[in-house]
């Protein structure tokens, strides 16, 4: 049975730490209401360009990892983003991606090829450090620690079901520009001193 998208969110959202997250298309509006006013920018006015925005996000900041939340239709739209990411070889970048074989937000309609489309062989053909699939919630929940901290370009297949909302059912939230500039400025305030590091 296939993941149900909000509870993947949730396990990442519990892991994540201080991680930037790029969420794009159905992942937007769940991933809203678990990580309000944090490191996250949603992708939806362009559909397929989360994973060039987290390319950019990764190359701008290499002391953060930075985590994508993909669909398969949307990549579909950029995939030449892939060779783009395996050329720049970001070590902090994890690609994750929510394969549910349709384009949920415009009407569910198939994708190409639908869920026979395999992405992971695409990214390790692109020169990926890491790919493979995922079907079953608590595997990712086992794996996710550790795929946290392994260096990247990572991409992940996720099997999973619709989501509950899409951006056309669940309207809101900053504008682009708006969630741009939030980042940015807390992106350059700088980081709190830990004891350690002030007695150093």
């Amino acid at each position: 049975m296939a993941m149900k998208p909000e509870d993947v969110l949730k396990a990442i959202a519990a892991a994540r730490g201080d991680a930037i997250v790029v969420p794009t298309m159905t992942t937007g509006p769940a991933w809203r209401d678990l990580a309000p006013n944090d490191l996250s920018v949603g992708c939806v006015g362009f559909m397929g360009g989360a994973s060039s925005l987290g390319l950019g996000m990764a190359l701008a900041r290499p002391d953060r990892r930075v985590i994508v939340l993909d669909g398969d239709g949307s990549l579909l739209m950029q995939l030449g983003s892939l060779a783009t990411i395996a050329g720049a070889a970001p070590r902090n970048l994890l690609h994750l991606l929510f394969k549910n074989g349709v384009y949920h937000t415009s009407g569910a309609q198939g994708i190409p090829g639908g869920l026979t489309v395999d992405f992971v062989m695409m990214a390790k053909g692109a020169g990926y450090r890491t790919t493979l699939a995922i079907r079953e919630l608590e595997d990712f929940k086992r794996r996710l620690p550790e795929l946290l901290k392994v260096e990247g370009p990572v991409l992940v297949e996720l099997h999973t079901g619709l989501a509950d909302q899409t951006p056309m059912t669940a309207r809101g939230g900053a504008p682009f520009h708006q969630q741009i500039q939030d980042i940015r400025t807390k992106l350059l305030r700088p980081r709190a001193s830990t004891p350690a590091s002030s007695s150093a």
